[in-house]
């Protein structure tokens, strides 16, 4: 009940500078405008605060899953994937994430860390780098020829048949010539890569690497999924403390700065410490349904939520969470009611507004008898047997 009471007092002082004095429209309108800046602080803040941490995909980076768990490498694709990795830097050279960063390798799992140490080696190898750009570069200029040589074949194939309609056109030779070109460069080009793709692939570090790195036996790539699922929880779990490490501080730095402001009667700390403390209360608590909604069942508890569903029966626990939900609105409710809005908070209510403690319509001034339903507006002090509102807990003549 306690609880209840102190909750509506606090509600009345989101909105109201004391108790005598409300916030008005445009003070209220500020305050909700900090109330919005304040809460996107804090869940940026909290994002930040949360980038911290080594992140499931900080530990095992996807390039490391394709290599060796998904085992997307093969012998066709193999250099060009490579390529890729090696590259990087240099054609996202306005970026500032590198896959050899010190700080991002120590936070990578101990086989995703030789794998990226060894494409550093690589990379850092002045020679093969310039080969790796070289065979880029031939990779776009083959790209290119082939667009130039199918645009020339429909061109080609579209004045044959204009030839063979008129044999006197003359512009085919032209366009045989340009075809013959065409051909003669994107071979020169094809010539060119197979070379260097050629001394790539024999280059002792490429070599030392893909036999190092080439498609994971099943043992130990069981072993690394079951490495990967690990920290998947263990991440899920430091993460939630870690967010709740954030926000705690701030809840109960607003919450004694509330009590101690309620206490001392500061209606200005009052007020913002109150909105303060319903803005830490916001994300706390979508961390808590993100717990009970997602956590619980999809990560801490995984097995046995498997099999619930292998069971076939894992609508128990929707159920569970129907059920709790149900009991908590039911009990705050039943509360509510009986604290708030019980009989008499009714009668009280319905006496401010002038109404009729019993059917609630409005009453003529000065009525004693309600004209609608008929009942008596007035009971009998029992202090002084004088008659005063039945709506109201203190008697008009004694006050008792």
């Amino acid at each position: 009940m306690n609880f209840i009471k102190s909750a509506l007092a606090f509600k009345s002082r989101l909105t109201r500078f004391n108790e005598e004095q409300p916030l008005g429209k445009l003070s209220l309108t500020i305050v909700i405008l900090l109330d919005i800046f304040l809460l996107s602080v804090v869940f940026v803040g909290l994002d930040a605060h949360t980038a911290q941490l080594s992140s499931v995909r900080e530990y095992f980076p996807h390039e490391c899953r394709q290599a060796l768990i998904e085992d997307r490498w093969s012998n066709a694709n193999k250099l060009d994937r490579l390529q890729s990795i090696v590259l990087n830097d240099y054609n996202n050279y306005l970026h500032r994430d590198s896959f050899f960063d010190e700080d991002k390798l120590a936070k990578m799992h101990p086989d995703c860390k030789k794998y990226f140490q060894s494409v550093k080696a690589i990379a850092e190898n002045q020679s093969l780098k310039n080969m790796f750009i070289e065979r880029q570069s031939l990779e776009r200029k083959r790209s290119n020829w082939r667009t130039r040589h199918n645009i020339g074949k429909d061109v080609y194939d579209t004045q044959l048949l204009e030839k063979i309609a008129d044999n006197n056109s003359k512009s085919g030779k032209s366009v045989t010539e340009s075809m013959r070109e065409i051909s003669t460069e994107y071979e020169k080009i094809n010539a060119r890569l197979t070379t260097i793709s050629s001394k790539i692939s024999n280059a002792q570090l490429v070599k030392d690497f893909f036999e190092q790195f080439g498609p994971s036996n099943s043992s130990k790539r069981d072993n690394l999924i079951s490495d990967l699922k690990r920290y998947k929880v263990f991440y899920a779990l430091k993460e939630l403390c870690w967010q709740f490490l954030f926000l705690l501080p701030i809840f109960a730095g607003a919450l004694f700065w509330h009590i101690r402001s309620t206490n001392k009667k500061l209606p200005t700390q009052t007020l913002f410490s109150a909105h303060l403390l319903t803005i830490a209360s916001i994300p706390i608590l979508f961390k808590i349904v993100e717990l009970v909604l997602d956590l619980i069942p999809n990560t801490f508890f995984r097995a046995l939520f498997k099999l619930l569903e292998k069971l076939h029966i894992i609508a128990l626990w929707h159920y569970l969470l129907i059920v709790v939900a149900l009991f908590v609105a039911i009990l705050i409710v039943y509360l509510i009611q009986k604290k708030f809005f019980n009989k008499q908070r009714v009668y009280e209510k319905r006496l401010i507004a002038g109404k009729c403690w019993f059917c609630g319509k409005k009453l003529p001034p000065k009525s004693r008898h309600c004209p609608f339903c008929g009942k008596n507006q007035m009971r009998q002090c029992s202090h002084c047997q004088s008659d005063t509102f039945l709506g109201g807990s203190c008697c008009i003549n004694c006050g008792k």
